[in-house]
């Protein structure tokens, strides 16, 4: 079960010129590991949404069984330029994979980065409000620059 995102709706009286824009990270497809090693782990997105004055606001997608196909189409964010962070006008898009460690008496979480966009999504391109921008972005390994997969995310600005 996919647990409820809350979302922010901008009052229409306030006569503000904010925007909500609604990130949804749709699939990841072709997810390969660098090393060419299993992709059996629990995976998860993180959208960063970057401000005009260089604040981010960091979200994450809940983690899923690895495997090199994967849908999020449940889960849908909301970066409010109301909401304390600034005015956003970019977003990066991370996959991580949840490695579990063991020294035979504790076990250890943790997050190891496989790939990220290269490209940003610009909150400058969404021209319309209400409507849907999607575009399918290429994943790249963040040491070795290759090409890892895609993902596909769709943007809305509500205003």
């Amino acid at each position: 079960a996919v647990a409820e995102k809350e979302t922010t709706v901008l009052d229409d009286t306030a006569g503000s010129n904010a925007a909500v824009y609604m990130v949804m990270v749709e699939n990841a497809k072709d997810l390969q590991r660098a090393d060419d090693s299993d992709m059996e782990q629990e995976i998860y997105c993180q959208v960063i949404g970057y401000t005009k004055d260089n604040d981010i606001n960091v979200v994450r997608t809940q983690s899923m069984s690895g495997s090199r196909e994967l849908e999020w189409t449940d889960e849908m964010f909301a970066f409010d330029d109301e909401d304390g962070y600034g005015v956003y006008n970019k977003f990066r898009f991370r996959v991580y994979g949840m490695m579990a460690e063991s020294d035979g008496i504790v076990t250890t979480i943790k997050d190891e980065l496989l790939a990220e966009t290269t490209d940003l999504f610009r909150a400058s391109d969404i021209k319309q409000c209400d409507m849907d921008y999607s575009k399918e972005m290429t994943l790249h390994h963040k040491q070795s620059g290759e090409l890892v997969g895609t993902l596909f995310v769709t943007i809305a600005k509500n205003c």
